[in-house]
């Protein structure tokens, strides 16, 4: 009988399809039937894109797909003795997230009063193929600002480098992650909330001028948590499908009477000044 390859991840993952893989994932690879001591070779891949590890015999291995990109793994076992093949495995296909965004809002906010407007809302990266990518970290990096008219005053205001998020399928607070996608951490987007007192010229009566606008270009990084590429300190942005870097957008809009619209990754929340109050204590003091 000849000897037989299976393929087990760690993370079953329902609706997966066939053969594909998330980056960072962990999966164990037993051979059946060889009769024989047994070593794995690379057909598609190599060590600097798969973390390779296997028993003394070659009946057990686990393989960690560490590189940060869209790659094929193919692996081959052989005879210790003589290097005579002995099986294969299927091709294996490892995927990035495709995208990342926001699903819809769950919290609003305004401060009555002031120019001002804000929510929360999950945030969620692509899975059309149903793969782990639990061993992901995810986080927003630095970037500064473009400010215009009422609030050009914002233009020294740098995003800050944000939070790792390991990556995590979930729905918390009934909030419905769609299909496709999984939600792993929940962010706060704002606008300031912007009164009129300290910036109007003296006789200049309307509320906020011509109003004016604030936007960071935020990039996302990710990386396969406790991978050679992790402690090389190496940042992998996410790219389009043309390769280059994408950012999160976020943005402000102000207009002369104060309403705000402040929106990203697709989701918005406007208000007024003459608003009530919404939810303060969760974005303003």
């Amino acid at each position: 009988m000849p000897a037989t390859v299976t393929v087990h991840p760690r993370v079953n993952v329902a609706g997966r399809k066939s053969n594909y893989f998330g980056v960072g994932e962990v999966v164990d690879l037993r051979c059946a039937g060889a009769n024989t001591a047994v070593r794995w070779e690379f057909i598609y891949g190599a060590l600097h894109d798969v973390h390779l590890s296997q028993n003394a015999d070659g009946t057990k291995a686990t393989v960690i797909f560490t590189a940060p990109k869209n790659h094929i793994v193919q692996l081959r076992l052989v005879r210790a003795d003589n290097g005579q093949k002995v099986a294969v495995t299927p091709r294996l296909q490892v995927v990035v997230p495709s995208d990342w965004g926001y699903a819809k809002p769950y919290r609003k906010g305004h401060k009555h009063g002031t120019a001002s407007a804000g929510f929360w809302a999950m945030m969620v990266l692509k899975n059309p193929h149903h793969v782990s990518f639990g061993n992901l970290e995810v986080w927003e990096g630095t970037v500064g600002p473009a400010a215009t008219g009422y609030l050009a005053f914002k233009h020294g205001d740098h995003h800050p480098q944000g939070e790792r998020h390991r990556v995590r399928s979930f729905s918390p607070d009934g909030q419905t992650v769609p299909d496709g996608w999984d939600g792993f951490a929940f962010d706060k987007v704002s606008s300031g909330a912007y009164g009129t007192h300290h910036l109007n010229p003296v006789g200049d009566h309307r509320p906020y001028r011509d109003g004016g606008t604030f936007t960071w270009r935020i990039p996302w990084y990710f990386r396969a948590k406790g991978s050679a590429n992790d402690a090389a300190g190496h940042l992998n942005q996410f790219t389009g499908i043309d390769a280059t870097a994408k950012t999160m957008v976020h943005r402000e809009v102000l207009n002369r009477n104060g309403k705000v619209t402040v929106s990203k990754g697709g989701r918005k929340h406007a208000a007024g000044v003459n608003d009530p109050d919404s939810e303060v204590g969760q974005f303003w003091p």
